[in-house]
């Protein structure tokens, strides 16, 4: 995959149900430069698979628990969750839309911990919503 990507495009991977130990998950860890994954099966072993992916910056997302972002050459920075505008309905595609949110905030030139709150706030307005369409005027501003 990396030989494929002209000089200077980043790769993400989302490795939601990575358990850390699955190979089938660790080459796709390895060519990405940001790697999300969840910390549901990691648990406390979090911290040391984001070291044994470095220089890789790593996402572990524990839903209503925020998430911790792993970057290079940086503390570990905790991302507290956001607070739903409005009352939960369906929390399908949350992380989805937290992933999401990170990489659109990155293209329009946000730094990684700036997007990552933004990411935050995606994910709680799309838990708002039924479904995974969501209304004009949902998702929040940047």
């Amino acid at each position: 995959m990396r030989a494929a990507l002209p000089a200077g495009v980043t790769l993400s991977t989302d490795l939601h149900d990575w358990d850390g130990d699955n190979p089938y998950h660790r080459p796709f860890a390895e060519a990405a430069d940001l790697v999300f994954v969840s910390g549901v099966r990691l648990g406390d072993r979090a911290a040391a698979l984001a070291a044994g992916l470095a220089p890789r910056t790593v996402l572990v997302t524990g839903g209503e628990a925020g998430a911790v972002l792993y970057a290079p050459d940086a503390p570990s920075l905790a991302v507290p969750a956001a607070v739903p505008p409005a009352p939960v309905r369906d929390t399908n595609g949350a992380g989805d839309a937290f992933v999401a949110g990170v990489v659109a905030a990155r293209r329009r030139g946000d730094a990684l911990p700036d997007a990552v709150g933004y990411a935050a706030r995606v994910a709680a307005a799309a838990i708002t919503h039924d479904g995974m369409e969501y209304p004009p005027g949902l998702l929040p501003r940047p």
